[in-house]
C-alpha cells in the first residue's frame, strides 16, 4: 500500500457565532440561494477580541493542504546514509534509470546536482523534490559509483502502481461521480501523486466554497489491488445543544435550524438558521458555538439565546355618560407556553351595546414537519371611522361594527416560498348615526349647490314669471328694470334731452322751449306776473304727473308678497336638495356595508435577513381574492394586488429600502375593502386612508442609518394614488393625480416592540406615531 498524504487530526477548537443585537446581526452574511457568498461567518476569538493560538492553528489547518513533501516520501533512510557517506565528493556524471527521455529532458535543467558540483544532502533533497513533481514515482533512490575523479550519480526511479479504480469514503454532500469528475484519474493509468494532491485540494476548495468549513481529507492511499481510496471527513454535527432558553422549548428552536445532527456542518445553513431564530421575535440575542465532538472529525453545535418578552396583558376600565362603565381585558402571547404558537384575546364589557367588543385569534406556525401553518380568528369589534374626501377634508364620522371569522392555512414550498389560503366571512354595519362634517358641507356648497341653483332658475323660475305676466304685475327683476328706464326717461325729458317714452314729457319739453321761466330782469314786464304764474302752474302739473306715474310704477304689496314666495320656494328647494344629498351620503355609507364572503390566495417569496430591520434580501407577494360569485354575501368582486420589498446594505450599517405595490378590483365591493392610501404606512403627510379606489399604486424609498444602539434614522419619500371609487360615495371626487410626500423619521427598538416616529410633508405637514415596522 502506498500512502499519499498524512492523516489529519481535527483540531478541537471552539468557534463562536454571535449576534450582539440587531445592529451586529445586520453584519452577519446570509445564504444566497443563487450564489454562495464566500465571506467568513465563523469568527474565532477570545474574550478580548484577539485570536487565540488554538484559533491560529485552526485557520492554518483549514488553509493548508497537508500533502507529504517529495523529499519525505521518496528518500529512504538508507538513501540518506548513502548521501551522507559521499557528501563533498565531486560529481563526474548524472544519470537516470526508469524515466523516459522526454521527462528527463524537462527536469535536467532544474537539478541542483550537476557535473562538477560536489555531493550535498541539500542538493540531493532539492533534486528529489524536483523529480517528485512528475508525480508518477513511488521511490527515488540516489546511487553513487566511485571513480578516480569522484563519483557517478545515478537516480534510480521506481514507478507508481497502476490505478484500476478510485473509491471515496465518507462523502455525503457530493456523489462519487461528482468527485471523480474532479479527480480525473483514468483507470489503467500510472498513479500521479502530484496530480492527485492538486485534485484533492480542488475538492477541499469546492467543499469550502459551498460552506463546509470543517471538511478534511485525511487518508489517500492505493492498495495492492490498484484501488485508490480517498477518505473524506466532512465535519459532521454530532450533537446540537440549546442554552439560555428558559421558556422556549428546545424543539421550537431546533425546528428552525437548517441543519441536523449527523449532517456536515455548513456555515451558510448555520447563518440562515440564526436568521430564522431571530425572525421568530422571541430572542434579543442569538449565538452559536462549535465545540469538539466526542469522536474525531465531529463537532457539537451549541446555540445560546437570550429571551425577550413576548406577551402582553392589558386591564383597564372607564366611564362615560353614553356607555356607562366599560372594562377592557386583553391578553396576547406570540410564544404561548414556549411552543411558538400565537394567541390573542381581547374583550370589552359593560356599558351599552357599543362597548361590547371581542376578538380571539390563534395561530400554530408548525402543524407538521414541513413547517406548514394554520390559524383562525373570530372577532366582533367596533371601530370609529372618519372618511375623507380627496382634499383631506373630513366628510363623515361614524361607528362601524365588523363581525366575522377567518381561517388561514400556509403551505411552505421551499426555504423562501410560502403559499397562503384564507377563507373569511365578515359583516360591516353602521351603528348609530352618521355625522356629516365640514368637508361634506363644503363639497355640496362648492360643487353641487351651484349646479342645482342653475337648474332651478332654468326650470322653476319661468313658471313664477309666467304667473306674474298673467296678472297686473311683473316679476321683481322686470319691474326694477322698468322703473329705472322710466325714471331715466322722465329726467331726460325734463332736461329737453329726450322726447321718447312718456307723452307728458314730450309736452313739457315742448312747452319749455317757448315758455321759459321769466328772469329777474323781466320783472318790470307787464306780462311777467302772468307768465310766471302760468309757468309755475305748468311746472307743478308736471311734478304731480311725474309723482303719480312713479307711484304707479313702484311694486305693490301684492307684488312683494309674490316675490317673497318665489324666494322662499327657491330656498326650500335648495334645502330639500341638500337634505337629499346628505341623506344620500349617509345612505351610501350604509349601502357600502354588508356581508363579504371571500377566498384569498397569496404567494410570498421572502429572503430577508431580518424581518424587523432588513438589510438585505427581498419580499415579494402576490394576492388574488375571490368575493361572492357563488360564495354568498352582499358583494361580488375580484381583487388582485402585489407588493415588492427590496433591501440593499450599504457601508457603515446604512440601508437602502424600496417598496412598490399596486392593485386592481373588478366588481361591487364594500367601501371598507377598497384599496386605501394615506397615513403612516403608505403616504405620510396625508390623513389615514385619505385616498380610496378600485385601482391603486404606491412606492416608498427609504434611506436608513444608525444613530445609536437600537435607534435608527430615516429619510423617506412616498408616492402613490388610489382612484375609481365610483358613484357610490357622493362626496368623493376621483382624481388620478400623483400624490407624493417626503420627510424624516426615527425608529426605536423598545421592550414593547418597534416604535416609528415620522414627520411627512404631503398636502400638509403631518406627524405620525405608530407601532411595529412599516416594511
Amino acid at each position: 500500500m502506498i500512502s499519499i498524504s498524512k492523516k489529519k487530526t481535527l483540531l478541537a477548537t471552539a468557534v463562536l457565532l454571535s449576534l450582539g443585537g440587531m445592529s451586529v446581526y445586520a453584519q452577519v452574511p446570509s445564504i444566497n440561494e443563487n450564489t454562495m457568498s464566500q465571506s467568513t461567518l465563523l469568527n474565532v476569538s477570545n474574550g478580548g477580541g484577539n485570536k487565540s493560538s488554538a484559533s491560529q492553528v485552526f485557520e492554518k489547518q483549514m488553509a493548508e493542504n497537508e500533502t507529504i513533501q517529495g523529499s519525505q516520501l521518496y528518500l529512504s533512510d538508507d538513501s540518506k546514509k548513502e548521501v551522507n557517506k559521499h557528501t563533498g565528493e565531486l560529481i563526474t556524471s548524472v544519470e537516470f534509470t526508469g524515466i523516459e527521455e522526454t521527462a528527463k529532458a524537462e527536469i535536467e535543467s532544474e537539478l541542483k546536482s550537476k557535473v562538477g558540483t560536489k555531493v550535498s544532502a541539500e542538493n540531493i533533497d532539492a533534486d528529489v523534490e524536483t523529480v517528485s513533481k512528475i508525480g508518477t514515482f513511488s521511490q527515488i533512490i540516489p546511487d553513487f559509483t566511485n571513480v578516480p575523479e569522484g563519483v557517478k550519480l545515478n537516480y534510480r526511479l521506481v514507478s507508481n502502481p497502476v490505478v484500476k479504480s478510485v473509491e471515496f469514503e465518507g462523502n455525503s454532500v457530493f456523489t462519487d461521480a461528482q468527485l471523480n469528475s474532479v479527480m480525473q484519474v483514468q483507470p489503467g493509468s500510472v498513479l500521479n501523486v502530484a496530480q492527485v494532491n492538486r485534485k484533492i485540494k480542488e475538492i477541499e476548495d469546492i467543499y469550502l466554497k459551498q460552506g463546509f468549513l470543517l471538511v478534511n481529507i485525511s487518508d489517500v492511499y492505493i492498495n495492492a489491488e490498484g484501488k485508490l481510496r480517498i477518505k473524506i471527513n466532512e465535519g459532521n454535527v454530532e450533537k446540537i445543544t440549546i442554552v439560555g432558553n428558559e421558556k422556549t422549548k428546545d424543539n421550537v428552536i431546533k425546528r428552525e435550524l437548517r441543519f441536523m445532527e449527523g449532517q456536515p456542518f455548513n456555515k451558510f445553513l448555520a447563518n440562515r438558521s440564526i436568521e430564522r431564530l431571530y425572525n421568530l421575535g422571541f430572542f434579543e440575542d442569538v449565538n452559536m458555538r462549535l465545540l469538539p465532538g466526542t469522536t474525531e472529525h465531529t463537532v457539537t453545535v451549541e446555540i445560546g439565546v437570550v429571551e425577550q418578552k413576548t406577551g402582553v396583558i392589558t386591564v383597564g376600565a372607564g366611564y362615560s355618560k353614553s356607555d356607562g362603565f366599560v372594562g377592557v381585558v386583553e391578553v396576547g402571547e406570540t410564544n404561548f407556553r414556549g411552543t411558538g404558537d400565537k394567541v390573542n384575546f381581547h374583550w370589552e364589557f359593560g356599558g351599552s351595546g357599543k362597548g361590547k367588543n371581542y376578538q380571539v385569534s390563534y395561530t400554530k406556525p408548525w402543524i407538521n414537519k414541513n413547517g406548514d401553518s394554520a390559524g383562525f380568528s373570530i372577532y366582533n369589534r367596533l371601530y370609529k371611522y372618519v372618511d375623507y374626501n380627496a382634499k383631506g377634508q373630513g366628510v363623515a364620522q361614524y361607528d362601524k361594527r365588523r363581525k366575522g371569522w377567518n381561517i388561514t392555512w400556509g403551505r411552505v414550498s421551499d426555504e423562501y416560498r410560502t403559499n397562503y389560503l384564507n377563507i373569511e366571512s365578515s359583516s360591516d354595519r353602521i351603528q348609530g348615526d352618521v355625522q356629516h362634517l365640514s368637508g361634506l358641507v363644503e363639497a355640496y356648497e362648492k360643487e353641487l349647490k351651484p349646479a342645482f341653483v342653475k337648474e332651478w332658475d332654468r326650470v322653476e323660475k319661468p313658471k313664477w314669471e309666467r304667473s306674474w305676466a298673467a296678472g297686473d304685475t311683473l316679476p321683481e327683476a322686470e319691474r326694477n328694470k322698468q322703473w329705472k328706464d322710466w325714471s331715466a326717461s322722465w329726467d331726460k325729458g325734463a332736461k329737453g334731452e329726450s322726447t321718447d317714452n312718456q307723452a307728458w314729457n314730450k309736452w313739457y319739453a315742448e312747452w319749455l322751449k317757448n315758455n321759459a321761466e321769466p328772469k329777474d330782469v323781466e320783472k318790470n314786464d307787464p306780462d311777467y306776473a302772468t307768465k310766471h304764474s302760468e309757468y309755475e302752474t305748468k311746472h307743478n302739473e308736471w311734478k304731480t304727473k311725474r309723482k303719480t306715474d312713479a307711484d304707479a310704477a313702484k311694486p305693490t304689496e301684492k307684488d312683494n308678497a309674490k316675490d317673497g314666495q318665489r324666494k322662499v320656494a327657491k330656498e326650500n328647494a335648495i334645502s330639500v336638495d341638500a337634505d337629499k344629498y346628505y341623506s344620500k351620503s349617509k345612505e351610501a355609507i350604509r349601502k357600502s356595508t354588508g356581508r363579504t364572503n371571500s377566498i384569498t390566495f397569496t404567494h410570498v417569496y421572502d429572503s430577508r435577513d431580518n424581518f424587523f430591520n432588513a438589510t438585505k434580501g427581498k419580499r415579494i407577494s402576490v394576492s388574488a381574492q375571490w368575493g361572492g360569485h357563488g360564495l354568498g354575501g352582499d358583494f361580488d368582486f375580484y381583487k388582485v394586488s402585489g407588493e415588492g420589498r427590496f433591501y440593499k446594505g450599504l457601508r457603515n450599517g446604512n440601508t437602502l429600502a424600496l417598496r412598490v405595490m399596486g392593485g386592481y378590483i373588478h366588481g361591487n365591493i364594500a367601501y371598507g375593502n377598497l384599496f386605501s392610501l394615506g397615513g403612516s404606512n403608505t403616504l405620510r403627510g396625508y390623513e389615514d386612508e385619505q385616498f380610496k379606489g378600485k385601482k391603486m399604486y404606491a412606492a416608498t424609498l427609504e434611506y436608513r442609518f444608525p444613530i445609536a444602539k437600537k435607534i435608527q434614522g430615516v429619510v423617506f419619500t412616498d408616492v402613490g394614488s388610489a382612484w375609481d371609487v365610483g358613484g357610490s360615495m357622493p362626496w368623493y371626487v376621483d382624481s388620478r393625480s400623483i400624490n407624493y410626500a417626503y420627510g424624516v423619521g426615527v425608529r426605536l427598538q423598545t421592550p414593547i416592540g418597534p416604535i416609528r416616529l415620522d414627520y411627512g410633508h404631503g398636502d400638509q405637514n403631518k406627524f405620525h406615531f405608530s407601532f411595529g415596522t412599516q416594511f
